[in-house]
């Protein structure tokens, strides 16, 4: 999934519950480090590092649209350099394993930010983390199909929603008149299998590919 085809399910999906939580979090992540420091983005060894949600935190911070530090993907191992200023997002769909929750622990003491998805009950990871979201699997309608919103689909979602402005009413002359060219959304349907743009940059500098 691309970053347009995000911002349309973002748009599609904005009256779910579970996306209020998501955007807090998004929001707390983007302004907790200053420019000139880092935003690790680290999963648990046990699971395919988030390189694709890193992806598109690094081209929206590229684009001016996502303040704070800079995003890195981040092993477990390169985790620990994290210090005061910077910022640590632990993405993990199963609950964090102990080394990790060790390490993650270390960097806070050393003045680090931390926050916490997971796509389960984590209260280990949820008590060291400034912000902690929990997204499990979620039912929803959308142009009369069932949709099934997966941990997946909501770390892509997460970067789009630090971006999104709240939808304002305008009114064009005469109520419930519409300006011409104007459309409900300006994004792209969103499309399943979408690839993102770009590779993350790691903590060592090197792209990765999963």
């Amino acid at each position: 999934m691309d970053l347009a085809s995000a911002e349309g399910w973002a748009r599609r999906l904005r009256g779910a519950a579970w996306l209020a939580g998501l955007r807090s979090l998004a929001a707390a992540v983007s302004g907790a480090s200053p420019a000139d420091h880092r935003l690790f983005v680290v999963g648990d060894a046990a699971e395919e590092p988030p390189w694709h949600l890193t992806a598109h935190l690094q081209l929206l911070h590229q684009a001016g649209r996502l303040p704070g530090g800079v995003p890195v993907l981040a092993s477990p191992d390169d985790v620990v350099s994290a210090g005061a200023g910077d910022s640590v997002l632990t993405v993990a769909e199963q609950p964090t394993g102990a080394e990790l929750l060790d390490r993650i622990d270390h960097v806070r003491r050393r003045g680090a930010a931390v926050f916490g998805l997971s796509g389960a009950s984590d209260g280990e990871l949820a008590g060291l983390s400034r912000e902690f979201v929990t997204i499990t699997p979620q039912e929803r309608t959308i142009a009369g199909g069932l949709v099934v919103v997966s941990f997946e689909t909501a770390t892509h979602l997460l970067p789009v929603t630090a971006t999104q402005r709240p939808r304002r009413q305008r009114s064009w002359g005469w109520p419930g008149r519409r300006r011409p060219g104007v459309t409900g959304s300006d994004s792209p349907e969103p499309q399943q299998g979408d690839e993102p743009a770009a590779e993350p940059t790691t903590e060592s500098g090197a792209g990765l590919r999963a």
